[in-house]
Order: structure tokens, then sequence, then C-alpha cells
């Protein structure tokens, strides 16, 4: 248990360490995988987009940890639907569902969270459904932050939350509208978290958990200030991050570029890697240095097209 104690303790600080994505996949939670221990006995399903990240890794500690996120038939539209639910971790620990825009890493004792995204959008849409016990709540939180280099910090663009404290028990849609802080810089990374309970904050907070406690997601949505609405998709057309599933390193285009140049750096600038892209959409590229924050630029004709940031 002293392992759930730190995994609780970094977790709920939430840590913002930026995973870099750009393009949002799975907004109507209709892509799952199965995992698996080292024996290939099945453990639990988890969104199959390495964007969403949950709790239930918490389930390779054994077959008293809960799986607190799973897929639903019970949906919006299409086939599956996202359900969290608060359940009990042996006798001692409220463990509660929690999908988050990143990667849970119980070797880490936290999450890796945050996706690549420079929109600037006016409010996250969705679709819920809540299932409470004895007055527990849940909550949706949204933020976009750019990164500081002379601060070495992260700066809130703009953010906005939403607490859930009344059942509702058909689909219903949801609407958080995001203050922005500043109008000018365009942000770098957008975090969105969904909790089953929600005055879970740390080891210290599970009192007003209640086990049951149960939210139900499904198509979700941006909205820009022209009424443009996008299912949570990026701007951008280029994307670049580390998969741990794969243990590679995975460039994504949405348009061929020919003659372009992909430079990573590490974080003291040295370049690691400098390869020309061979007109691919798709590329698994061998990345075996070492832990860490790595830049990446991708020029065409000597200019900067794009760039960003990845976390293996």
């Amino acid at each position: 248990m002293k392992y759930l104690f730190f995994v609780f303790l970094t977790l709920f600080t939430l840590n913002n360490i930026a995973f870099s994505q750009t393009v949002i996949p799975n907004s109507g939670f209709e892509n799952w995988k199965a995992e698996y221990n080292e024996n290939q006995e099945y453990l639990y399903d988890e969104p199959d987009d390495e964007w969403w990240g949950t709790l239930n890794k918490l389930r390779r500690l054994g077959p008293s940890a809960p799986v607190t996120t799973t897929k639903t038939t019970d949906a919006h539209s299409g086939m599956y639907a996202a359900k969290m639910q608060t359940l009990p971790f042996g006798t001692d620990f409220v463990i509660p569902g929690m999908l988050l825009t990143g990667v849970f890493k119980p070797e880490l004792y936290g999450y890796l969270e945050g996706r690549s995204f420079s929109g600037k959008p006016s409010r996250l849409r969705g679709f819920y459904k809540f299932s409470q016990v004895e007055g527990d709540s849940c909550s949706i939180y949204i933020n976009l932050t750019k990164y500081n280099f002379t601060k070495n910090q992260k700066d809130t663009i703009a953010e906005g939350s939403l607490m859930i404290r009344e059942p509702v028990n058909s689909y219903t849609e949801f609407i958080v509208d995001l203050n922005y802080y500043d109008n000018i810089q365009q942000p770098d990374t957008i975090k969105i978290v969904f909790i089953s309970s929600a005055g879970v904050r740390g080891i210290g907070s599970t009192a007003n958990a209640k086990i049951g406690n149960t939210m139900y997601l499904d198509d979700l949505s941006l909205e820009y200030p022209d009424g443009i609405e996008i299912p949570l998709m990026s701007e951008n057309l280029v994307d670049v991050f580390y998969s741990f599933s794969k243990a590679k390193l995975i460039l994504c285009l949405n348009s061929i570029l020919s003659d372009a140049i992909l430079k990573i750096y590490d974080i003291i600038g040295n370049e690691v890697i400098n390869i020309k892209l061979n007109e691919n959409l798709y590329y698994e590229l061998e990345f075996l240095f070492s832990n860490g924050t790595y830049f990446y630029s991708i020029f065409h004709n000597s200019i900067q097209i794009y760039s960003g940031k990845f976390i293996k």
C-alpha cells in the first residue's frame, strides 16, 4: 500500500507534464483495446488511442485493484461510451474513475498530462449521465496552457470547469465555457479531466468519495467563437509522440511533405535525430535515447513549418 500512497500523492497534484500529440482521436470513445498481463490473461480495456489515460493500470498490482474506467454499450451515439465508476481498493482506499488527456505511468507515480494543441476554442461540449451515491459529485475540467521558457513554467491561457451535483438518468448535453486569461498568446497544450468523484484530490481526501458513484461520457467536441463545432481535432497537420506500447517514435502527417527534414533535440539543445521524410504519412522510428523531454522541428525548403515537444 506504500506504493499506492505515492501514486495518489503525485497523481492528484496534477503535475501537468506535457506529452505531445496534436491530433486528438476517439472523442466518441468507440475504440478500445484489451490489455493483458505477462501470462496473456485479460486485465482490462483501455481507450485505443494513447491519448486518453485512465487509472486502470493499477489492476497490474493485483486482482484487488479495481478497473474504474470501462467501455459501455449504454452510449449516446455509436456503439460505445466511457463509464467511470468510484470503486474500493481493498479495505483502506477508494479509487475514482478518471479519464484524462495523458498516460498514467505507475512507475513514475503519476500522469504524463496534456496534449499539444494550438486552437483557441470557446467551450467544451459533450453528453453525460450521472448515477449519484449519497450526495457525491463528479466533475469536468479543461485548460489551455503555453510553456514559458523564461520562467520555466506553464502559463494558463484559459480554463473552465463544471461540478455536477445532481443525478441525470438519461444522456444530457454539458457545456464548459473557457475563461481566457490571455487573449494574445496561442496555447501549446490542452488538458481535459473527467472524474467520477469530484472531491478526490489525494490519499487523504477520499472520505467523501462514495463507492458506486458513476459518470457516463460520450461525443465530446470543441466549439469555436464562429460557431464551428469540431470533434476534438486540432488545427495542426503533424503529430509526433513516443508510443510506449510500440517502443517507437511515431510521426503522423495529414498531408505528404516532400523534401522535408525532421530534427529532434534533447532538453539542452543537442540534435539527436536529423532525417529526411520520404513522402509518407506515417512513420515509426527507432528512438533509443534516454527518457526525458525532447523537442522536434520539421523544415521544408530550409523553413521551419512545425515544432513541438514530447516526453519519452
